[in-house]
């Protein structure tokens, strides 16, 4: 790892440590709520995460010489960032709850989570796709656990609505999208 990849995660890192505990100092006693809170800053900075990452991937798809693995990568980057903004997905579950389950929760169960499982899939896919350009035991090693924390994160927004399993989620979720800028930024690194 050069001197200044080593800088660079040194800074994101440390940086989204800090926003993190500055989020929950500034909360006091209501820490787990704020951290759970869907429109939080803990929201907007994993909309800002994913969309660096979209932007990475951007970069590496033009410098590419092949397909458009990173190009769909971007772009689902982007859509996950505008979900994270908009809450499609939680409008989607609200949905379902409304039409298909007649407002019984106990009747939808994990249903209206379901498309949250998608996720997951849509990204191991990519990531399949994208194997040969991912080079490196530094960038697979940072993807594989950026992969592994954010199946745990969805795992438990889908598993519980405890406000602690909640506020864990939020925070596993913002180190798996911090971990997968990381790897990309290190592939865009090893290309130079």
């Amino acid at each position: 790892m050069s001197r200044k990849l080593a800088l660079t995660f040194a800074a994101i890192s440390l940086g989204v440590i800090a926003f993190v505990v500055a989020v929950a100092v500034a909360a006091g006693p209501y820490a787990v709520q704020e951290l759970m809170r869907e429109k939080s800053p803990i929201a907007w900075l994993s909309t800002m995460l994913l969309v660096g990452s979209s932007a990475v991937s951007l970069v590496l798809f033009m410098r590419s010489r092949g397909g458009a693995g990173f190009g769909a990568l971007s772009a689902a980057l982007a859509v996950a960032a505008m979900d994270e903004r908009f809450m499609f997905h939680e409008r989607l579950k609200h949905q379902l709850l409304a039409r298909a389950f007649d407002y019984d929760k106990a009747a939808m169960g994990h249903w209206g989570d379901a498309p949250m499982a998608l996720v997951p899939l849509v990204g191991a896919g990519l990531i399949w796709l994208l194997r040969g350009e991912l080079r490196g035991r530094l960038v697979r090693g940072v993807l594989a656990v950026a992969f592994a924390v954010g199946v745990v994160a969805i795992g438990l927004d889908i598993a519980t609505e405890a406000p602690v399993a909640q506020a864990v989620e939020e925070v596993l979720e913002v180190v798996a999208e911090t971990l997968f800028l990381l790897a990309l930024l290190a592939r865009v690194s090893a290309g130079e």
